[in-house]
């Protein structure tokens, strides 16, 4: 598949912080976002929801989408039991152009946890205390 060079980056968020809330709303408004359902995240996504937008063929580009996790689970642990799926639904095949960087908000900041996002095929590109984002690597 043929791409400009000028192709915008299809970038989506991963939230596995519970208590994000509505912190999601800017995310949403810019990107597609997989967020960890909780109480708190829950109510923002529903808020989202609610104003549906005009475009349904852009669900993939922005919006949000709840994914569930078991209560406890490291961060870091989260992100290895999601990722497959979101790469199913942000891939070549899903979206053109296919997923190119995750941006992740609720991890650490600590080397283990880019360690751990490295031995998830990710590459480290950005780390910052609130978001760590990654490369996807075309193979």
């Amino acid at each position: 598949m043929m791409r400009s060079p000028h192709s915008d980056v299809h970038r989506v968020g991963l939230v596995v912080d519970t208590e994000f809330g509505s912190s999601i709303f800017a995310l949403a408004a810019r990107m597609h976002v997989w967020v960890i359902d909780s109480p708190t995240n829950r109510v923002a996504a529903e808020t989202i929801w609610s104003r549906k937008s005009a475009d349904a063929a852009k669900h993939l580009e922005v919006g949000v989408t709840l994914f569930q996790s078991p209560m406890g689970t490291p961060p870091d642990i989260v992100v290895g039991d999601i990722l497959d799926t979101i790469m199913d639904h942000h891939s070549e095949w899903a979206h053109d152009p296919p997923m190119a960087e995750l941006d992740i908000y609720g991890v650490p900041d600590t080397d283990s946890a880019a360690a751990t996002l490295s031995s998830l095929g990710l590459v480290v590109i950005e780390r910052e205390a609130s978001r760590i984002r990654c490369r996807i690597p075309m193979e």
